[in-house]
């Protein structure tokens, strides 16, 4: 093999490597692939918020309740929040009075 050969494919391959590393983060992976696309992340982001919102509209009500919590998520509508938010992927947020948590129609849980 001759000298200009080896260098041009050597070339070539640090080039391909810099662009799968500069890419790599760009690229939406596979289905079934364990990393999340950027959406989904914020997909998740943005419910584990929304969660977070209501189980914090659940205790303002606890306090302005003497410890008694609401019957529904809707009846923190008008007086604790403006509206209800749904998960960005669609459906209402299910509420266990006991508890007093919310959790996600579609699995998304709160994140640490």
């Amino acid at each position: 093999m001759s000298r200009g050969l080896t260098i041009g494919l050597l070339s070539l391959v640090i080039v391909l490597a810099l662009m799968y590393y500069l890419v790599r983060d760009q690229v939406t992976p596979l289905a079934g692939s364990r990393e999340a696309s950027p959406i989904q992340n914020a997909v998740l982001v943005k419910c584990a918020a929304n969660q977070r919102v209501l189980e914090s509209a659940v205790a303002s009500f606890r306090l302005a309740h003497q410890g008694e919590g609401p019957f529904a998520l809707r009846d923190l509508v008008p007086r604790h929040l403006a509206a209800l938010p749904e998960c960005p992927d669609g459906g209402a947020y299910v509420y266990d009075r006991e508890a007093g948590a919310v959790s996600c129609p579609n699995g998304h849980g709160i994140m640490p």
